[in-house]
């Protein structure tokens, strides 16, 4: 898994729905946008840190390289949380 992306109340309750949209999918393998549970991973000081102690509901990214692929590969992310922030993540992934 690449990452997991949760928007929670300093309760653990979900704030929303969140929403993904693949920019750059990746050259050399697959991306797939999943909902699951995940543990969270909140800073000490954000409001929802006591979260981090169990799973949540999460929108899953997973990376799956092409068989026999071994090298760089790349992908972004928007990633659209309930509050109106859209962020693109970039990530960069070294296949071995």
């Amino acid at each position: 898994m690449l990452t997991n992306i949760q928007s929670l109340d300093k309760d653990c309750s979900p704030l929303g729905k969140i929403d993904t949209k693949i920019i750059t999918p990746p050259d050399h393998g697959t991306l797939s946008v999943t909902q699951g549970l995940a543990f969270p991973n909140y800073s000490p000081g954000d409001p929802p840190f006591m979260c981090n102690a169990k799973k949540s509901p999460a929108t899953l990214l997973t990376y799956r390289a092409a068989p026999g692929y071994v090298g760089p590969d790349a992908t972004s992310v928007q990633i659209f949380f309930p509050d109106g922030k859209a962020p693109t993540m970039l990530f960069k992934i070294d296949v071995k």
